[in-house]
């Protein structure tokens, strides 16, 4: 973060040290300019920019990246999300306070059961917990991908913290931040490195060519499947 390609960025914005249910430990660097996400574990990076927001999504083993509108995105993030039962976003969520989360003020909201209206979508939630950041400046297009990955109504704020309790009781981390830093982030950081090749879908970034080769052997192994 403070290596000198940050030196001469242009906005000023976070980078924040996560836990995520979803994608495992994370990097996050956000402006009002960007969004970009980094897994180290699995070598994969997402980032969408203005002014267009169309997302990118890339890994650093195979070299290669997919690119799709930010509307695309959505719906693909939309299909992904639907039938795991984590979808809060039209239920009911209460103030409760505020307090610090890795050095940052937050707002703490709190969601008890019941859906908000007739036709909300199944959620196995019946209790959660939501710490919420207006000290991060985002624009409306990162508030919105955000509260699609999470399951949260779009509040126009960034969420540093989601816990909730399933309907058979059992307590559940969905994010977590532990590390917070400000600092100049330049507009260029929410691009793709060169030399990458470009990909047909997110699944062809992931796989590499061992993992291909493996596959080529067993449809080989089986001609008729």
């Amino acid at each position: 973060v403070a290596s000198s390609p940050l030196a001469w960025a242009d906005d000023t914005g976070w980078v924040l040290t996560q836990r995520s249910s979803n994608f495992g430990d994370q990097y996050v660097y956000v402006s009002p300019q960007g969004l970009k996400l980094v897994s180290p574990k699995q070598q994969c990076n997402i980032v969408t920019a203005a002014p267009d927001w169309n997302v990118c999504f890339y890994n650093d083993k195979t070299r290669m990246f997919y690119s799709t509108t930010f509307s695309q995105w959505m719906a693909d993030l939309d299909r992904k999300m639907a039938g795991r039962g984590q979808d809060m976003s039209e239920r009911k969520w209460n103030k409760a306070g505020e307090s610090n989360v890795a050095g940052i003020r937050a707002t703490e909201y709190v969601m008890n059961g019941g859906y908000l209206k007739p036709g909300a979508k199944h959620s196995n939630i019946r209790h959660a917990n939501c710490w919420i950041s207006e000290q991060i400046t985002i624009p409306p297009q990162i508030s919105q991908m955000l509260a699609k990955v999470y399951g949260l109504p779009d509040t126009r704020t960034f969420p540093l913290k989601v816990s909730y309790v399933n309907t058979n009781g059992s307590l559940n981390n969905m994010l977590d931040t532990y590390r917070t830093q400000s600092c100049p982030i330049p507009s260029s950081y929410f691009g793709v490195p060169g030399g990458y090749k470009r990909a047909a879908s997110e699944a062809e970034v992931m796989i590499d060519d061992d993992t291909k080769q493996i596959l080529n052997d067993m449809m080989a192994d089986s001609p008729g499947s």
